[in-house]
């Protein structure tokens, strides 16, 4: 331990103990020599919420461990993120390893590149047993070094709870180290008396509880065959129509909202810890996002069709009617759905919580049929609007995010080009939707698009194997590696654009070029999975892995474009490769009982089980379907509705439970209505 020299701030309010207002008077007091640094070698801290959500490393070179606060090193640190702290304060923790006594403690924060603070105002409470008890506050801190004298007490755990900063928006606070030090020597330590936080949020009341385990888990439920795959279903969307909508705001619409709680079926009215792998802000807090529902709506045509209930398709339509017709009018006509921004029930208008948009492209053209029939013009604002992701129009490099609210000028600001994030993937998305719009109206520009992407498709492929990169050279951080995916889904994207594209020299093009794409992919030599098990990372994407030419190739994902690639090829290699895949899942006899395991990865489990059935009549691949559609049901139904994850205690739209209960569907049409229609396979490419 070092000893230290701790100054009282002016005007810093201590807080209440005990109904009585302490306040520290503008006078300066040098403490005794003998106060001394406590030693947090041994403590820990908890971030309940940080920039990608609770618990979660998916980046730490951008989000840090909140533990770098307390290892001594100035030049690290942690950020709160983009939360503006009058919405959502952020909390640190500071649990240490015994009961102390703490009398003051630094708080060192740092100016930004304008020479604005980062962090000027904070609350600092203490806990032994049950509650909080305030024990200091610092408003108006005006130096990076933040000197604040406490309520001396013993406490086992202290709470950090930021509240501002000098930069305009709010956000951003940063702490580089946290030092604690004893009372003065003589002094008499204040019993702690808890007491309300003052203007807490709903949002933290429910990061606390889950960070610290005080929420009882829900209980699991067994299946019931008398139930059925659809009866699970009809009560999930009979629970959804009659709790699930848009009762928020001026406007009430029969959108879907995008959380709800099991226990009540009630809007959780603030911002939910996320899960590992998943960034807080990508979910639709405040309403709901139609790229998670389509899944859903589509199901519930079948799901009349099956049970003869008309409820399910008219709540499918008036949906998608509504936000159509309503939710689309945007600056640059791009949509509100998709990764960072919904459409807000509270508010009454898009919401872009990342300040920016990606282009979520239906992969069923069916989709786009219909809702041209409900609003051409929304369609081809969606369709133009997608040009604001090309940040270069000379090389057509793009950026999968894009500002839904502003158009981007021709020609493009040179910063623009700088800032390109070009994973093939997306531009397959832009190409479909182009070929689409072009034809119903007959715009050349359309036309024009798909050609220009399909040229940047041949400049950016990789020398010594001809496959696509994950992120081109254009990128500001390129990764030159061998997409196998990237390949698979703009070969797949290059050939259903063909099809709309038919009698032109492009449609011939971009065959020969989609062909070849699948082809590299093809002929790579396919092994069996390395990796088998249920866990998601960053983005979600679940993690079983095979290698090809030595990269791993995600298996969900890499599993539906294969067989989505025989389908349209014919070419058995592909067929042979989704099989590899399936078959390490089918031989998996339980699934794991463990928190965290997506409703969509269910889904999506069900869907490769029913999509080598439909090509091998092996009864292992429906035995398995069934076996992981029954897991899921256990796993994560609950009065009428379905997690968002096993363990979590809210329905989660971002976490897909649609594509569960599409699964589920199919799965009930190939079990008990085989004279019926089945759903066509449902997935993201």
């Amino acid at each position: 331990m070092s000893i230290r020299t701790v100054h009282r701030r002016a005007g810093v309010r201590v807080g209440w103990v005990s109904g009585i207002a302490l306040t520290l008077f503008a006078t300066c007091v040098t403490a005794v020599a003998d106060r001394q640094e406590i030693d947090l070698s041994q403590a820990s801290v908890i971030d309940p919420r940080g920039d990608w959500g609770h618990h979660v490393i998916a980046q730490p070179s951008r989000a840090p461990l909140p533990e770098a606060i307390i290892d001594g090193d100035e030049e690290t640190g942690w950020s709160s993120g983009r939360m503006d702290p009058e919405v959502l304060p952020p909390n640190l923790y500071v649990v240490l390893a015994e009961p102390t006594a703490i009398g003051a403690m630094e708080v060192l924060t740092q100016r930004d590149g304008d020479g604005r603070l980062r962090l000027t105002h904070f609350e600092v409470y203490g806990r032994m047993d049950d509650g909080w008890a305030l024990l200091g506050e610092m408003r108006g801190g005006d130096e990076e070094l933040l000197e604040l004298e406490l309520i001396p007490a013993e406490v086992r755990m202290l709470r950090v709870r930021l509240l501002g900063n000098d930069r305009e928006d709010n956000q951003w606070s940063r702490i580089r180290n946290v030092r604690l030090f004893s009372p003065q020597a003589g002094v008499r330590l204040t019993a702690l008396t808890a007491t309300e936080v003052q203007g807490e949020t709903v949002s933290e009341w429910y990061f606390e509880r889950e960070a610290f385990g005080l929420r009882e888990p829900l209980p699991r439920v067994s299946y019931d065959p008398e139930i059925g795959y659809l009866g699970y279903v009809t009560s999930f969307l009979d629970t959804m129509i009659e709790h699930g909508t848009d009762r928020y705001g001026e406007v009430h619409s029969p959108m879907f909202v995008g959380m709800l709680k099991l226990e009540d079926h009630e809007h959780p009215g603030g911002f939910l810890p996320s899960i590992p792998g998943q960034r807080w802000n990508d979910r639709p807090f405040w309403g709901g996002n139609l790229a998670h529902d389509r899944p859903l709506l589509e199901a519930m045509e079948y799901v009349s069709e099956y049970t003869g209930e008309a409820k399910y398709r008219e709540a499918a339509r008036a949906y998608l009617d509504f936000f159509v017709n309503n939710c689309t009018d945007t600056p640059t006509g791009l949509w509100p759905w998709g990764e960072h921004v919904y459409w807000d029930f509270y508010g009454d208008r898009y919401r872009q919580d990342n300040r920016n948009h990606e282009a979520e492209g239906a992969s069923l053209f069916r989709f786009w049929e219909i809702a041209w029939e409900v609003n051409p013009r929304a369609v081809l604002g969606q369709a133009s609007g997608l040009i604001n992701h090309v940040h270069d129009l000379n090389t057509f490099a793009f950026n999968r995010h894009a500002d839904i609210a502003r158009v981007l000028p021709d020609p493009r600001p040179e910063e623009l080009l700088r800032g390109t994030l070009d994973f093939q993937p997306h531009g397959g998305r832009y190409m479909r939707i182009w070929a689409f719009a072009w034809s119903k109206s007959g715009d050349e520009t359309y036309y024009g698009w798909i050609e220009r992407m399909a040229d940047y498709w041949e400049d950016v492929r990789l020398e010594d194997s001809g496959m696509l990169p994950v992120l081109s050279q254009y990128a500001y951080r390129p990764a030159l590696r061998p997409s196998p995916g990237g390949n698979l889904s703009c070969g797949i994207a290059m050939l259903e654009s063909a099809e709309l594209l038919e009698g032109t020299e492009l449609a011939k093009r971009l065959r020969r070029q989609g062909m070849e794409y699948l082809d590299l992919v093809a002929a790579q030599a396919s092994a069996p999975p390395e990796v088998v098990g249920f866990d998601s990372g960053y983005g979600g994407v679940s993690i079983l892995s095979r290698q090809i030419g030595g990269r791993p190739i995600t298996a969900f994902s890499g599993n539906a474009t294969q067989m989505l690639a025989y389908r349209m090829t014919g070419d058995g290699r592909h067929l042979e490769a989704a099989r590899q895949v399936a078959e390490a899942y089918a031989a998996i006899d339980e699934v794991p009982e463990y928190d965290h395991l997506r409703a969509g990865v269910f889904g999506q489990l069900i869907h490769m089980m029913l999509d080598m059935h439909a090509f091998d009549p092996d009864p292992r691949w429906l035995e398995a379907g069934e076996r992981f559609a029954q897991a899921g049901i256990e796993g994560l139904y609950y009065d009428g509705l379905f997690r968002g994850a096993t363990g979590q205690w809210i329905y989660d739209s971002h976490l897909y439970p649609s594509s569960f209960v599409h699964g589920l569907v199919r799965l009930h049409s190939v079990v008990e209505q085989e004279d019926t229609p089945a759903p066509p396979l449902y997935y993201h490419r």
